[in-house]
């Protein structure tokens, strides 16, 4: 072999050995990604799963929510039967008192003419 041979082998010995340092070096760093996005991975699984729990919460929480509204539309229906009550209750005081404002004039009247008949009488004892 000429030795012109011998140093293009080299040459391409060089460049193929160059060239696997270089496809190793960057297995290497793939590798060191991989595993970095192995970790992401495995953190934001973590925080999926820590957001399920999160969810899961909040749900139990709208749930007690939910019975507590429900409890409370009860308290105002309840609320709301109690009050028609109580207005049909004024409305009967008020069918019963419609005259009382009459009675209470006539009364007044009365008073007035009684009192005037008083006054008179007294008039005439106290004149002898």
């Amino acid at each position: 072999m000429s030795e012109e041979r011998l140093q293009r082998l080299e040459e391409m010995m060089e460049q193929l050995i160059g060239m696997v340092g270089k496809v190793l070096s960057e297995q290497r760093s793939m590798r060191e990604e991989w595993s970095s996005t192995k970790e992401d991975i495995s953190g934001l699984k973590q925080d999926v799963a820590g957001l399920k729990q999160d969810v899961a919460g909040l749900k139990e929480d709208v749930a007690g929510l939910k019975e507590d509204v429900a409890g409370l539309k009860q308290d105002v229906a309840s609320i709301k039967v109690q009050l028609k009550e109580i207005d049909n209750r004024l409305v009967n005081i008020e069918a019963q008192n419609a005259g009382y404002g009459d009675s209470v004039s006539y009364l007044l009247k009365k008073t007035a003419d009684h009192d005037h008949d008083i006054y008179v009488l007294k008039s005439r004892v106290a004149t002898p």
